[in-house]
């Protein structure tokens, strides 16, 4: 157990991190929370596991065969290694984070970075979010488009495909 942050003067600068509670043991547990945020927590423990699933295989089940056509199967097995052990990483320090704030409603990323970084940080954090989902559609995109290219080209017989 860790001791408790020592309070920092009335005199000097004042940063995000001095306001931090306690940090708590506890992974999981959701005593501190009241009825009226307990409400805010939708996700049940089959939710969750799907949530974990789809963020684990996602684009990256997608992409396989091209990743180990460009990199190798060694290079591509090395790289879903860094890929899983980055993810692993990035959760735990999710975990830590919610448990250092867990007792104050925290709702979303944009919520968090405020609490850990200043009010600055949330408008920074939002355009970081919509980059990414961005990104994941026009993979998704790119995706489905081949392969109704593939589908209508093997259905209809057609002289020419976009992909060959």
């Amino acid at each position: 157990m860790m001791n408790a942050p020592e309070e920092a003067p009335e005199n000097a600068s004042s940063k995000p991190s001095d306001k931090w509670p306690a940090y708590t043991d506890s992974k999981f547990s959701d005593k501190h929370l009241t009825k009226a945020t307990s409400k805010i927590r939708t996700s049940t423990p089959f939710l969750t596991a799907a949530n974990l699933i789809k963020m684990y295989v996602g684009i990256a089940f997608i992409s396989v065969p091209k990743s180990i056509s460009q990199a190798g199967l060694y290079g591509s097995i090395v790289g879903f290694i860094y890929i899983i052990l980055m993810n692993v990483f990035c959760i735990y320090i999710l975990l830590k984070a919610r448990n250092r704030f867990k007792r104050e409603v925290i709702v979303d990323l944009c919520d968090l970075s405020a609490r850990l970084y200043g009010e600055s940080t949330r408008p920074i954090m939002s355009m970081l979010i919509i980059i990414t989902n961005s990104v994941f559609l026009m993979a998704y995109t790119m995706f489905f488009g081949a392969q109704i290219d593939q589908l209508m080209c093997k259905t209809f017989k057609t002289a020419e495909c976009g992909h060959q």
